[in-house]
């Protein structure tokens, strides 16, 4: 029972940070004798230990950094408690923190699991050659000293080491010195350590155009170990300051710097922060920009915008990122606010006279706030819950407060009917389930007394009258909450902890500006007078961002946003569907200054009251009618409110409805660099392993929209999740993290593909080689030379050349004019799209030509695309022959002319169109005009018996052949009337042949086994014997040459030599035409 119960000792304790005694251990902690025995064994000399945060709890199996670090431990009876290398804190911030908290951490004793499988990168062509040459050497190094390898990290060579053995010279240990190898792949944890006979190490080749963007830990560290680029620069000034008490500049006012440079640009906070800061005072500053303030890693400055005169109190951290420069400083939009600047002011930092003490300034005795109305504020439905959450939210610290101050609350509108059932005094606040929106309020006037204790350092009163803020304690002040305002707030979606991951984050930055100047203009003075009033309207398709580029339009301008369903209010009675629709227009003029967002405008036609004459109509007036009054009521008020609807398919929505919309925005499935931005945005918490291009996930995913594109992403966190809970255990679990690998984003996007495609299917990349297709290689050339060029000369068809994008195959069937079209795809990288003729018909009117213009659409949205229409003849049959009523044909045809010339004319941009077919004769023959299918490629049957060498040649390079086999021989024996279909039947039945000849040979050895004694009672069966008892040879299936004989002398050509001379006859008169033509 032992072994269930086991539990490995862990203590927590203080932590200091110290240089080792030996710069090759610099991935060692040291531990004082007290710790030292309560986790070590009498015999060991050092142990494995797990490092983590002292607040932190058992670690979890996330996409995110490592909860807990491994490391050695070794006894050094001078450390008074824990001793780290001095360079961790810069590079593991997750578990250290700030050094402003609690220096403490947990260690816990660690189990020896040891890697299986190490992949490194050589960062310098010297690394890569040493790993080749003294390949011994190296991984004796690396079993000898063990040091800890971590996923992401850089291993670093200590020559010094080799150089005692004798394995290098002195010339070459000093290059042994920038020798160093990324730890790119670490299976199956992500940090552990290598043992002999158990770990593999794979050396990848060193890639001058790679990038490292690691941290080195191992060997000898640099000592730039900063996460900041910048180097930090200390001035006498800052020293000064720094020295001197705070006494000396009582003299000056709180407005006269110390540093006279201290501006700064001010930006928005773009991602809520895992720290444990007020971000409601907390304004977060580059390292080298202390210095020009004059402070230090929280302390409380001064901050006031240049434009305006007031002033409060902020306190300051460190934040380094390379991504922000030097001279900016980052903020929560709320902040930004309560300074009365805008995300690109310039604001002047000062430092106060309290440094990290806590101001001496007033508590409030009393406050008095008010919410500002929005649909998560007016209604009764979720009173209770922000009520909760503002009383949370001041009880949980001290709070400091200015009148005008804006106070955002995060509430979870999807928990309003549990919360209510819930007890929530005996609930931890902690617990709740993560808000989804927000409530906001405004300080409207705060009571108190100036103190009379202020701090010995600082004797300004303006500080004690309050003009800096007062703190709000809730044991002392007393907090009401009365009346509503009406105020935009500003976009805090991005920075606080509810925050969900756009679906499109890849919107055009010119839609977006050109719908934000629309949307702002009825704020400006005189656009009432001339009744300017744009109602926008977003077009496109299902999951394609129309939402949430409407929703960061309203976030941008500051404004509510109030969201009408139209599937959700419609309903069989008319009167209801209108009841409803005007209760959500009357809340949103009580929300003003509010955007009205009308989602699914075309389901108002998709209602049973619409499918009835004269009813339909009636819905489309009521909206009419609101959309009226909202009008009335700004030009009488002067509230800012703006409309914008969304609609899949702008002609089912109602025309009176389309007539009010003044500007219609559609928005396509996003290109390549589009979906890159989207991917770019979801994947920014998730954990990749480097065999990943992410990239290629925009490449892969042409013709899928952004909510397509974020499901298959989430399909692979799933994948991810469920395969290392299947390897991890609950012991392991703190040495891992999850990377999304390469074939689970494989296997993810095929489940995309298949779900999402539709009865055209989705368009993607064939995996078509030239080795797998024999012959051909004129028509090869001159393919390649229609569709390379403008793929590779962009520029020469800017001037308004035409292209030639049509090509249309012809011949024989089985001659591998499909084959031939996906090998095309394939070498040049594009996604391929195969169109049957059936797949075009359909039995309502005008649905035909529709899925037409659908394919080509889809093909421009996933370029560069290739069209493949086979048996085109059963597309586009001559127009006028054909016995449809409805001339269903005829009207096909007609709109794949007009497809084809909006191809040729260069709107399609690296579109191609290839179609293939056996009767170019049946053809319309508008198809085969200029700009159309203009370059016709005969596709025959193999001349020479070299030719059919080649073709036998591609069908079985993954064959096993027998050593007397001959090809060529065998190539002799053929006809001149075989096509390609009847070479892969000739090699099908060849193997077949062999198939059957190994499976008598088995049959034969299984009936000799099963006369002997020992099996005479139980008989062997096939599948035993495959299993257990048959060798190498067993399974081996050599062709022969007999198996191709057998094959031949059986084989039926497809096409008959009279046959083939009827499609020769048609070839001539096809080419005749075309030098008549020209």
């Amino acid at each position: 029972m032992s072994l269930f119960f086991r539990h490995l000792p862990s203590v927590e304790g203080e932590f200091t940070l110290e240089d080792p005694p030996n710069k090759a251990d610099s991935d060692t902690v040291l531990l004082s004798s007290r710790l030292w025995a309560y986790l070590s064994a009498p015999q060991d000399s050092r142990i494995l230990v797990l490092i983590s945060s002292g607040d932190s709890i058992a670690p979890l199996l996330t996409f995110q950094d490592l909860e807990c670090l491994t490391c050695w431990a070794n006894e050094d009876p001078d450390v008074e408690c824990i001793t780290v290398p001095p360079h961790w804190p810069n590079l593991y911030p997750h578990i250290f923190g700030s050094f402003n908290g609690r220096r403490k951490l947990r260690v816990s004793r660690a189990e020896d699991v040891a890697l299986s499988e190490v992949v490194l990168t050589a960062q310098t062509a010297d690394a890569y050659s040493f790993a080749l040459s003294h390949s011994f050497a190296f991984e004796e190094w690396l079993f000898q000293s063990s040091p800890i390898i971590r996923t992401g990290e850089e291993l670093h060579l200590p020559g010094t080491l080799f150089l005692s053995n004798g394995d290098v010279s002195e010339t070459l240990s000093s290059a042994l010195r920038s020798c160093r190898y990324k730890i790119d792949v670490t299976y199956p944890y992500s940090q552990g350590i290598v043992e002999r006979n158990v770990t593999q190490f794979v050396v990848a080749c060193f890639d001058e155009g790679a990038e490292t963007g690691c941290t080195s830990v191992v060997g000898e560290y640099p000592s730039d170990v900063e996460i900041a680029s910048e180097p930090l620069e200390i001035s006498e000034s800052f020293l000064i300051t720094a020295a001197l008490p705070a006494t000396v500049a009582q003299h000056k006012g709180p407005y006269e710097a110390v540093a006279t440079n201290a501006y700064f640009r001010l930006q928005p906070i773009l991602r809520a922060t895992a720290d444990i800061f007020n971000h409601d005072v907390a304004l977060y500053l580059r390292t080298s920009d202390f210095r020009r303030v004059g402070i230090l890693d929280g302390d409380w400055a001064i901050v006031s915008d240049l434009k305006s005169s007031q002033a409060r109190l902020v306190q300051v951290f460190a934040h380094d990122y390379k991504s922000v420069p030097s001279g900016v400083v980052k903020a929560s939009p709320s902040l930004i606010s309560n300074i009365h600047a805008d995300s690109s002011s310039l604001v002047w930092i000062r430092p106060s006279p309290f440094g990290n003490r806590q101001p001496a300034i007033p508590v409030a005795r009393a406050l008095t706030l008010s919410r500002i109305a929005s649909p998560f504020s007016t209604g009764r439905k979720f009173e209770t819950l922000f009520l909760q959450e503002i009383q949370s939210y001041f009880s949980s610290c001290k709070r400091l407060v200015k009148p005008g101050d804006l106070i955002n609350v995060s509430i979870d509108v999807d928990d309003a009917e549990l919360t209510d059932k819930l007890d929530n005094s005996k609930l931890p606040i902690h617990r709740l389930p993560s808000g989804n929106a927000v409530v906001s309020f405004v300080v409207d006037k705060v009571d108190y007394d100036p103190t009379s204790a202020v701090d010995e350092y600082c004797s300004h009163p303006q500080f004690s009258r309050g003009d800096y803020g007062c703190f709000i304690e809730s044991q002392h002040t007393q907090i009401v909450q009365l009346g509503i305002q009406h105020k935009g707030i500003p976009d805090i979606h991005n920075c606080n902890a509810f925050q969900n991951a756009s679906a499109r984050s890849g919107e055009s930055p010119f839609t977006m500006d050109a719908m934000i100047r629309l949307s702002d203009a009825p704020r400006f003075k005189g656009a009432a007078e001339f009744g300017v009033w744009p109602l926008l309207l977003i077009s496109g398709a299902r999951g394609s961002g129309k939402f949430t580029m409407a929703s960061s339009v309203a976030r941008r301008l500051g404004i509510h946003i109030v969201e009408i369903n139209c599937f959700a209010i419609v309903s069989e009675n008319e009167t209801n569907t209108e009841g409803s629709l005007r209760a959500r227009i009357e809340m949103a003029i009580s929300c003003a200054p509010c955007a009205i967002v009308i989602r699914h405008l075309d389901a108002l036609s998709q209602s049973t009251a619409a499918s009835e004459p004269g009813k339909g109509a009636t819905i489309s007036h009521a909206l009419n009618d609101c959309l009226a009054d909202v009008e009335t009521h700004m030009q009488s008020t002067g509230s800012q409110i703006f409309v914008i609807a969304t609609a899949s398919d702008t002609s089912k929505a109602p025309a009176i409805l389309l007539s009010r919309f003044t500007n219609e925005f559609v928005l396509k499935a996003p290109t390549e660099a589009e979906r890159l931005s989207i991917i770019y945005h979801r994947i920014i918490d998730i954990k990749l392993a480097s065999d990943i291009s992410v990239a290629s996930f925009a490449t892969q995913t042409a013709a899928l929209v952004a909510i397509d594109i974020a499901d298959f992403l989430t399909q692979a966190e799933v994948i991810a999740v469920r395969e290392s809970l299947d390897k991890i255990t609950c012991r392991t679990r703190s040495l891992s993290t999850i990377a999304i690998r390469a074939n689970q984003v494989e296997l993810s996007l095929l489940k995309a593909r298949t779900t999402f495609s539709q009865n055209i299917g989705a368009p993607k990349i064939p995996a078509v080689m030239w080795e797998d297709i024999g012959g051909l290689s004129r028509v090869k050339n001159e393919i390649l030379d229609t569709i390379q060029l403008p793929l590779e000369h962009p520029e020469l068809f800017i001037e308004g050349l035409k292209k030639r994008s049509g090509i249309l195959l012809y011949g024989p069937p089985g001659t591998g004019k499909t084959l031939l079209a996906k090998a095309v795809a394939t070498s040049c990288s594009l996604n391929f799209f195969s169109v049957k003729g059936p797949e075009l018909l359909n039995m309502y009117i005008g649905e035909s030509e529709a899925n037409v213009r659908r394919i080509f659409q889809r093909a421009r949205d996933a370029k560069p695309c290739v069209i493949f229409f086979d048996e085109l003849d059963s597309v586009a049959p001559k127009r006028g022959n054909q016995g449809d009523s409805g001339g269903v044909m005829d009207r096909i045809v007609s709109q794949l002319l007009a497809e084809l010339d909006g191809m040729s004319a260069g709107s399609g941009g690296d579109v191609f169109v290839i179609g293939a077919t056996n009767r170019p004769d049946l053809l319309d023959p508008a198809l085969l005009r200029p700009g159309r299918f203009d370059r016709m490629l005969y596709l025959g049957v193999s001349e020479t018996h070299e030719a059919q060498l080649d073709i036998l040649r591609a069908l079985t390079r993954k064959f096993k052949l027998d050593r007397d086999l001959s090809l060529a021989d065998i190539a002799k024996e053929c006809p001149f009337h075989y096509t390609g279909a009847d070479f892969y039947a000739l090699c099908s039945d060849a193997m077949l042949n062999a198939l059957n000849r190994k499976v008598a040979e088995l049959d034969g050895k299984i009936a000799q086994l099963n006369k002997q004694s020992e099996f005479r009672q139980h008989q062997l069966t096939p599948q035993y014997y495959l299993t257990e008892i048959a060798g190498s040879g067993d399974l081996h299936i050599l062709v022969t040459q007999m198996d191709f004989i057998r094959a031949l002398n059986e084989l039926a050509p497809s096409v008959s030599a009279v046959e083939m001379q009827h499609y020769a006859t048609i070839q001539k008169r096809f080419m005749q035409e075309i030098v008549e033509d020209m």
